[in-house]
């Protein structure tokens, strides 16, 4: 069966952000049903004719968000009317539900609004609590046509309360369940390399069952999404099992996480796990870090401190980076970010500017090996940069799990995408490290 979602509006195609197809298309997979095209399409008769014309030839639903409106150019009702040559029919009930909603909020209604209770012939109208517009549902030559109107506080209740029940009940669908697996670290081209060889061994299904693949490169991250049908939910549980765990394996260490799971989510379970701190020390990503860290609930049982050093001066008085470190290697090095991480975490123990009379020197080496230090330095841009240090270049520091290192990077982009991709590239880094 062959699912298709038509959204209308000039609007659309002028910069407005639509939603429409993500809510959908999630609402249909939860019975088990694919959406198989999105198109938008602007207010213009001609224009919209000729889509709904090649949507009725080739899909078995047809569903329609927009174009229900009062105004001039609200003609969903009568491009569709046109298409399948069904008269409108005004609905008097409709009509007077209309009037009465402009009378309750004290307004006299316009007369053009009087169209919104105009329905195609035979169709199911489909109540709208929220707005004006009511919805339709046709079937009409083996397929489903269904208007929905477009503001998301109407179209919603339309969908969950009548759309979705109805289709679950005429169509049946088999059992459907999907996953989504996140990876950092590595290019969309080398994940989709490394998920080839699953693919290909997972064509092998019955003619009941279906299984579809898809890989989704993000900003910072890559998505690889299975998802499935078969014919009981043992059968559809085995085989998303068998293709995760194959997957989970392709991939490797670039695997952080699944489903609604963050990077920074993940870091904190293992921070929990070990019964560790962090400390950060951050300069060209100004506190992006820590912001990313405390996104998550209860962070504090394992978040200690961010500093944000842009001057060298503040890197000396607060993190203990040697002047001759800065005179010898710059702010942005290896050896600052290593300082930087080995002070983080010091300041952490407290045993930076002063020691604590009660712990003495025994209860900050406790700590210290309990907490550690993460730092970034870089050049953000857009300016700042040179020959030997471009914009873009970011050291990462660590301190702690008897461990000091630091590493070099170079990211591309805006000076947003610099700092992000630092950022993120620190909280993967200490994911590897806790998962040694």
């Amino acid at each position: 069966m062959r699912i298709e979602l038509i959204c209308i509006g000039t609007e659309l195609l002028r910069g407005k952000v639509n939603t429409h197809g993500a809510y959908i298309s999630t609402k249909l997979a939860e019975i088990g049903l694919v959406l198989a095209r999105e198109t938008t399409v602007s207010d213009d008769p001609a224009e919209m004719e000729q889509v709904f014309r090649a949507a009725f030839e080739r899909s078995d639903v047809i569903l329609n968000t927009g174009g229900l409106g009062p105004t001039f150019d609200d003609l969903t009702r009568e491009g569709w009317s046109k298409v399948l040559s069904i008269p409108l029919e005004r609905h008097p009930s409709l009509a007077r539900t209309i009037h009465e909603r402009f009378r309750k909020r004290g307004l006299k209604m316009p007369p053009e609004n009087v169209r919104q209770a105009d329905v195609l012939r035979g169709a199911r109208v489909i109540p709208n609590f929220v707005g004006t517009a009511p919805g339709q549902m046709l079937e009409q030559g083996g397929r489903w046509i269904v208007l929905l109107p477009g503001p998301a506080s109407e179209m919603v209740p339309m969908m969950e309360g009548t759309v979705v029940p109805a289709l679950r009940r005429k169509f049946k669908p088999r059992p459907y369940a999907s996953f989504t697996l996140h990876t950092f670290g590595s290019p969309e081209s080398l994940i989709d390399h490394k998920i080839r060889p699953v693919i290909r061994r997972s064509r092998s299904l019955s003619r009941e069952e279906w299984l579809n693949f898809c890989i989704l490169a993000h900003s910072h991250r890559v998505d690889v999404k299975a998802e499935a049908r078969a014919g009981s939910p043992r059968r559809l549980k085995m085989i998303l099992g068998r293709v995760k765990a194959e997957l989970s394996r392709a991939v490797g260490r670039d695997l952080y996480g699944e489903d609604d799971e963050m990077l920074e989510s993940v870091v904190g379970s293992l921070l929990l796990r070990r019964k560790l701190k962090l400390a950060l020390a951050e300069s060209c990503t100004g506190g992006l870090l820590g912001e990313m860290i405390t996104r998550v609930p209860g962070s504090s049982r394992y978040f200690v401190s961010s500093v944000v050093t842009y001057s060298n001066g503040v890197k000396q008085t607060l993190l203990g980076v040697r002047r001759e470190t800065l005179v010898r290697h710059g702010a942005v090095s290896a050896p600052t970010a290593l300082e930087m991480a080995r002070g983080a975490q010091q300041l952490a123990a407290g045993s930076i500017n002063s020691l604590s009379p009660i712990e003495g020197e025994g209860g900050v080496r406790g700590k210290l090996s309990k907490t550690i230090g993460l730092s970034i330095t870089g050049i953000a841009g857009p300016d700042g940069g040179n020959r030997d240090k471009p914009v873009g270049l970011v050291f990462i520091g660590f301190a702690g799990l008897g461990r000091r290192f630091a590493r070099r990077y170079f990211f591309h982009g805006t000076r947003e995408d610099v700092r992000q991709r630092a950022a993120m590239t620190a909280l993967d880094l200490l994911r590897r490290e806790l998962g040694r």
